[in-house]
């Protein structure tokens, strides 16, 4: 067993939780107190406040499930003032405290080095009373299939010997959401049940479900103060509190989510309900055609087709269907009443107009679509844009060598938005796109008045560009086919891509595929530019030259830590894109 070191201990809040074994415990209960995220996106004071509810309510311990630090920054000296920060908030714990890291935590080598400084080791174990805690670091893998085998053999090692102790286990990503929540095979999941553990606690979503697999309770913590929504059902903020005691003749467990206004059920919101609810947001409401702006941001009124959709077989709905209009915009009607039987679809048509200028904020639709029986989600979606951009024949040989003069190179985009809907809210950039029979080619101007502070530290391929300064694009190469290409480049034209698919079963996402490419970039004291020659080859789907390819891009600025969107929000939804046609 390896025993932490220093401060692996730690506390988070939103809900609580009782667990109740009778597996070789005294008859003693212990308390234990389990913490959510802090941070990815963190609302200042929410975690303090949690933390001094949890001394006040003296568990026998505290974890957490990490995210403790927003971390994801190259500066050190940011880094530690940051877990000092961290340390002094959970300073007032009169009770051991255990820590986790989440992927905040560590995102890279210099990261973990920090951590180990500050915190101790990544992966430990440790018992208390009869009770037999593994602490997994899953911070940098994406299911546990990618964990290196080390980790794997360590966890079994650590897990064989206890087969007859209550057995808990922790770490950050909840593989197991995307795993046996889905049907789908785990392999932690299935070491869990080849040892007999009891429970296991995640975090990361910043949002609270549950579920019961093969025996082993599983729980997803939310937000102890990280950016959430309050979800389905449940507190937004909350910790888990976990009680473990032998004092019944049977064996029984009881879960509640205790918040400060309220308590819940364990099953409040099950696993499933999630799952359900993820498809309820992409089938719920569906716009049929988008509201169309020329290549300069002109539009006309237009009838706004939308599909509402009762997926759930068992419970029908009745409801008023209701649009957020901001001022630049107008809808008729703006208040639809709406009756679905089980399974029913229903097509609502509107007029709209942008009558200004100014695109952003949209007008967003709601209707409550049932999800289980006396429960309904309100299923939200804003209007769709259709902004339109030309790409242009290649007329004479085309060098990649970030210089950008050749004549086939023109009439470049530079309207972009920025997350608040602010035209142009960050430093120019201009965005230009080339076509020829074997490529297609894509090319940015970014300036910058202050060169001396562009991110560009990744060197590796498919390292985390998108977190530095950055040229982002989302293409869809045919649009009859759901599949989109995501690439993105930093000043050093180190590229960042994937292959995407989303349709209404759900999202695949695939960042093993590599596409190749020739690159070039150039800096000046005024800018950096990249030159892209992108293969038709590479998108295995299929392309079509001649209805357009769908598309969206963006510029991601460090030192102003925002970026600027083609569309808004940038998602890896087709049906949130734009078009690129040949010119």
């Amino acid at each position: 067993m390896n025993e932490p070191t220093k401060l692996n201990k730690i506390f988070f809040s939103i809900s609580m939780i009782t667990i109740i074994f009778t597996t070789g415990l005294s008859a003693e209960k212990v308390r234990i107190a389990i913490l959510g995220d802090r941070t990815g996106g963190h609302v200042p004071g929410i975690y303090g406040e949690i933390v001094s509810e949890i001394e006040l309510m003296k568990p026998d311990l505290v974890i957490n499930v990490g995210d403790m630090i927003e971390g994801y920054t190259d500066d050190i000296s940011e880094a530690r003032n940051q877990w000092l920060e961290y340390l002094n908030i959970i300073g007032i714990f009169s009770m051991p405290v255990y820590l986790i890291p989440g992927n905040h935590d560590i995102w890279d080598d210099n990261s973990e080095k920090l951590y180990r400084e500050y915190i101790g080791e990544p992966d430990y174990s440790f018992d208390y009373q009869d009770i037999h805690f593994v602490i997994l670091d899953n911070s940098r893998w994406y299911s546990s299939e990618e964990l290196p085998q080390i980790k794997i053999d360590w966890l079994e090692q650590e897990l064989a010997p206890y087969q007859d102790k209550v057995v808990i286990v922790l770490y950050h990503r909840p593989f197991w959401f995307e795993a046996i929540a889905e049907g789908r095979t785990d392999l932690l999941h299935q070491i869990f049940v080849e040892n007999n553990v009891d429970a296991v606690f995640t975090g990361h979503y910043h949002t609270y479900f549950s579920g019961s697999y093969d025996g082993i309770l599983y729980t997803g913590v939310g937000s102890s103060g990280a950016g959430s929504h309050p979800g389905p059902a449940g507190p937004q903020y909350h910790y888990m509190w976990v009680t473990v005691s032998d004092e019944l003749a049977e064996p029984e467990i009881s879960i509640a989510i205790i918040a400060k206004d309220a308590v819940y059920p364990w099953d409040e919101v099950t696993a499933g309900d999630l799952i359900f609810i993820d498809k309820l947001e992409i089938q719920g409401i569906n716009f049929l055609n988008s509201y169309v702006y020329d290549e300069n941001l002109n539009s006309e009124p237009m009838e706004i087709n939308l599909q509402v959709t009762n997926i759930n077989s068992e419970f029908a709905v009745a409801d008023t269907l209701t649009w957020e209009i901001p001022q630049n915009w107008e809808i008729d009607p703006a208040v639809v009443p709406i009756d679905l039987a089980p399974g029913e679809s229903t097509v609502i048509t509107v007029n709209a107009y942008n009558n200004n200028n100014s695109v952003y904020p949209l007008p967003t639709v709601n209707y409550p679509l049932p999800y289980r029986e006396d429960r309904t989600y309100q299923v939200e979606k804003s209007i769709g844009l259709q902004r339109t951009a030309s790409m242009y024949p290649v007329e004479t040989d085309l060098i990649i060598d970030g210089k950008i003069s050749e004549s086939c190179w023109q009439n470049p985009v530079t309207d972009l938005f920025t997350s608040q809907g602010l035209l142009n809210g960050i430093d120019s950039v201009e965005f230009y796109f080339c076509i020829d029979q074997n490529f297609i080619y894509l090319a940015a101007v970014c300036f910058d008045p202050e060169m001396d502070s562009v991110v560009a530290e990744v060197e590796e391929r498919d390292g985390p560009v998108y977190y530095e300064d950055c040229v982002g694009y989302f293409l869809q190469p045919d649009r009859g086919n759901r599949t989109v290409y995501q690439i993105y480049v930093n000043p050093r034209g180190v590229i960042y891509d994937a292959k995407i698919y989303l349709d209404y079963q759900g999202l695949e996402y695939d960042n093993t595929w590599n596409g190749h490419y020739q690159i070039a970039t150039t800096e000046d004291e005024q800018k950096w530019t990249v030159e892209l020659a992108v293969p038709l080859e590479i998108f295995t789907t299929g392309y079509d030259l001649n209805n357009g390819w769908g598309l969206n891009f963006r510029r991601k600025q460090a030192r102003l830590n925002e970026s600027t969107n083609w569309q808004y929000p940038i998602s890896y939804d087709p049906d949130d894109y734009g078009i690129l046609r040949i010119k």
